[in-house]
């Protein structure tokens, strides 16, 4: 019994952890973009 619920609490932070995972991947990814326009706009204000 104790097993099973240890086994089934793993599965559960398995699950949570892909979607932390996901959630941060879509973090860095925007970050990575709103990062990339701003160095855009700064490269045609000098021109």
């Amino acid at each position: 019994m104790l097993k099973n619920s240890y086994l089934k609490s793993r599965k559960i932070l398995k699950i949570k952890n892909k979607k932390m995972n996901k959630n941060v991947f879509k973090y860095k990814v925007i970050c990575y973009y709103k990062i990339k326009k701003k160095q855009n706009k700064n490269k045609e204000k000098r021109e």
